[in-house]
């Protein structure tokens, strides 16, 4: 046996040890106490309030898109979305059999969807109408669930589909209008803080002072487009390509006043309520996006340009030859017809390559270089869509003599069909080039702020004279020369034709395919618009009288009754 003090020296060893333990254990919990509400404390304050607190944004709608009279072009509206939590699904089969109909999928379809091995948020169909919601609501689906969103939509289908562009899933702007202004129209989302109840239920505000942020919507665009002009340039480029069998056409209609563009097409187009089942190549705007060598419709940017530097008058007589001439060496160049003498008039009137290449060549390189850069070519008119192409113009220095002898005729110089469009503004106008534009205002939703698109710095090219001079010339074209079907009764147009041929796979130009353009305002005296069409590859005829200068002439007539019925409903 341990003898008394043995015992009681273990026991005292014994009672050290457990204190020392103790004390250990308290200083180990005083020294975690500190590293959690010290040290830890900021991540463990985040923790416990993301427990507590969930926070939910608000989205901020989307501004509309509308044409000029304030009729709506693109708008957001509301709609309901399913989606499912694969893990909270019990009967997997069971949920598909009920969903199937309801979301028009076949169940097979639907399984792997409910049964997504890795996520916990499976979108099973977007944009459901409300009845089909609460139907899928009465289900009582565990982990199926839908949510209301708001989806783009388009209430007149194809119209202006180039101009407007589409939106994907989450309304983010991809294309046209909706992309350039993606900031403006989506606005700015707000957020508010959601307290969750101890059973986790649905979150309720307990706090009326949580922090929140009232969402910002987005601004309206209103462009300069109507609608009705839209429609009837839309349906008289339709009937060119169905007529001729087109491979597509474009076609751009301006406020000869202002530049406004009233009208802009482009096929084949598509419908942004569904762009996705359109092919890609429909999505782009040609009339802003191709550039192309157009012919004739040159011609009188360059006999302008010469009688605004004074070498020439249209009563001055130039020898055209008979049907060819040898204009530089290595070079021929030939007419329709043998012309002989013919006044800068006539040269205009019956479009002869020999006669307006020698005007050209008495401007010279640098001073015809001059003007045309003066007219935006070879730089993108800064319209406000995306995808503009600058188009192509030569710096005057690299220009040859091959390029001087082809530049009057349309050729080794291309633009897009707005820009030759525009070119014929100060023609039509006041003298003045002015960038094309087609945005009018930017209205945000205070109400108050209010951004007007205004044209930068005009240039006037053209003195009165010469515009007088032109127009008049322009009028004979249809009257006497290549545009006589765009001679029409009651609207006296003005205009000039082109018929440029394409090249072809090697380098050298078509003798099949053509494009087909003409470009024409009215009235002639006084100018109210400006319109142009361009057909490629039509069938069966290729002349730019022929094939475009018809549809020009119905959207002038149309537009311009149009104008004058708007005149007398809010001016009786």
């Amino acid at each position: 046996m341990k003898s008394l003090s043995v015992y009681q020296n273990e026991m005292a060893q014994r009672s050290l040890g457990i204190f020392f333990l103790i004390i250990f254990a308290i200083l180990f919990l005083i020294g975690r106490l500190f590293w959690i509400q010290v040290l830890e404390h900021e991540k463990y304050k985040q923790q416990a309030f993301q427990q507590h607190w969930i926070h939910k944004e608000i989205p901020a709608k989307r501004g509309d898109i509308l044409d000029r009279n304030g009729i709506i072009l693109a708008t957001s509206i509301p709609t309901y979305s399913c989606y499912c939590d694969p893990k909270m699904i019990k009967d997997v089969h069971g949920a598909a059999k009920k969903l199937s109909p309801v979301l028009e999928m076949e169940e097979d379809k639907l399984v792997p969807f409910l049964t997504h091995p890795k996520r916990r948020f499976v979108w099973l169909k977007r944009f459901l109408d409300k009845e089909t919601s609460q139907k899928i609501q009465s289900f009582k689906i565990a982990g199926v669930q839908t949510i209301k969103e708001t989806k783009r939509v388009y209430p007149h289908g194809k119209l202006a589909s180039h101009v407007l562009g589409f939106t994907g899933n989450e309304e983010n702007g991809l294309e046209g209008v909706e992309a350039n202004f993606q900031a403006e129209l989506s606005g700015e989302n707000g957020f508010q803080w959601e307290l969750k109840d101890g059973r986790l239920a649905k979150p309720k505000i307990y706090d009326p002072y949580s922090p929140m942020k009232k969402p910002v919507n987005g601004a309206d665009i209103y462009l300069t487009i109507d609608h009705i002009m839209q429609s009837i340039v839309e349906k008289e480029l339709q009937d060119a390509v169905s007529r001729y069998e087109a491979k597509g056409a474009c076609a751009v209609l301006l406020d000869a006043k202002t530049a406004q563009i009233l009208a802009l097409a482009s096929l084949p187009d598509f419908d942004p309520n569904d762009f996705r089942s359109f092919p890609r190549s429909t999505w782009k705007n040609k009339a802003i996006a191709d550039a192309y060598e157009l012919g004739s419709v040159m011609k009188p940017l360059v006999v302008a340009s010469a009688l605004s530097e004074k070498l020439v008058s249209m009563d001055t007589t130039i020898f055209c030859h008979h049907g060819s001439c040898k204009i530089i060496p290595g070079r021929t160049l030939r007419d329709t017809h043998g012309y002989g003498d013919l006044t800068v008039a006539e040269i205009l009137i019956k479009s002869s390559n020999i006669g307006t290449t020698k005007i050209g060549m008495q401007m010279g390189a640098k001073t015809l270089c001059h003007y045309l850069e003066l007219l935006n070519f070879g730089k993108k008119t800064g319209v406000e869509l995306p995808g503009e192409s600058p188009g192509i113009l030569k710096p005057a220095h690299k220009w040859t003599n091959f390029t001087l002898t082809s530049v009057p005729m349309g050729h080794e110089i291309c633009a897009t069909p707005l820009q030759m469009a525009a070119s014929y503004l100060p023609i039509a106008g006041d003298g003045i080039y002015r960038p094309p534009s087609i945005v009018e205002k930017v209205v945000y939703p205070d109400s108050k702020t209010l951004h007007r698109y205004q044209s930068p710095d005009i240039k006037k090219i053209y003195s009165g004279q010469t515009i007088k001079e032109m127009q008049q010339v322009l009028r004979l074209v249809v009257e006497k020369g290549t545009a006589q079907k765009a001679n029409i009764k009651k609207v006296e147009i003005a205009g000039k034709t082109g018929t440029a041929q394409k090249l072809d796979s090697t380098g050298g130009y078509s003798h099949e395919h053509y494009i087909s353009v003409f470009v024409g305002f009215a009235p002639y005296k006084n100018p109210t618009l400006c319109a142009l069409v361009m057909v490629d590859e039509p069938k069966g005829a290729y002349y730019g009288g022929t094939v475009s200068a018809p549809p020009v002439a119905n959207i002038l007539k149309q537009c311009i009754f149009y104008e004058k019925s708007l005149i007398k409903k809010y001016n009786p």
